[in-house]
């Protein structure tokens, strides 16, 4: 099998993730599929430019981070997690809860933050796995994953004290 059939298996084995992921930068479901389907199309495109097939899933999601991003800084638009519809789709079943205090408070962190929790703890990278999907050094990524278990402890602290 060669690396475009590798390619095209994994992207197929995995786009429940892929989608996950887009949805939790661009919180609407229409634009995270259109993102999800930019990335699958520049990967396909730039298949050559994989050095190892073994190094598919850090390629892979450091393209879809980057389309997720490009898409909100062209867009620039804002949903009010609220108004969101995409708890009842196939999706999103057992990742996304529609009153989890918990993914909302990981939804707010900043882009860099969120990166590193997604990819560590829902989607279950390594931090060096994040690192090089952020494009950074793994003593980086290890302070954001730091920094926003501290800011999700007291935003969840602060929901506690409210209740």
């Amino acid at each position: 099998m060669n690396k475009y059939d590798k390619c095209v298996q994994y992207i197929l084995n995995n786009q429940n993730h892929f989608y996950r992921i887009a949805y939790c930068y661009v919180k609407n479901e229409h634009d995270a599929q259109d993102v999800v389907q930019n990335t699958i199309i520049k990967a396909l495109e730039n298949i050559n430019s994989l050095r190892s097939i073994g190094a598919i899933r850090t390629w892979f999601y450091r393209i879809l981070v980057n389309e997720s991003v490009n898409f909100i800084n062209r867009n620039m638009k804002e949903i009010p997690y609220e108004q969101q519809s995409i708890f009842d789709t196939e999706y999103t079943t057992g990742f996304y809860q529609p009153d989890d205090e918990l993914m909302q408070l990981v939804l707010s962190l900043p882009n860099d933050m969120r990166t590193i929790i997604i990819l560590h703890v829902y989607e279950q990278l390594t931090l060096k796995e994040c690192a090089a999907i952020a494009r950074i050094p793994q003593s980086t990524a290890k302070t954001r994953y730091y920094a926003a278990l501290r800011q999700l402890r007291t935003g969840m602290e602060d929901c506690n004290e409210r209740k």
